[in-house]
């Protein structure tokens, strides 16, 4: 879902003040409006924060497990 979400990349966590996570979490990552397709508006929101919370997951060393995985068939 990259294609939805910009990552400012000039926002480092080692630039910031010790208590960073909540400002570098809103200014690192955002939502590209102009984006997103009809379907995926209401769960937009979801979307970015799903990705903040993996990323900071990683960032502890760990590795996200997948569960409930379910394999989409097109008919």
């Amino acid at each position: 879902m990259q294609f939805l979400v910009e990552d400012n990349e000039v926002i480092q966590m080692e630039d910031l003040p010790m208590d960073y996570s909540a400002d570098y979490w809103v200014k690192r990552y955002a939502i590209r409006r102009e984006r997103i397709p009809i379907f995926l508006e209401r769960v937009a929101d979801v979307i970015l924060r799903t990705g903040k919370y993996l990323n900071v997951i990683r960032q502890c060393g760990k590795l996200p497990v997948r569960t409930g995985m379910v394999v989409l068939k097109y008919v």
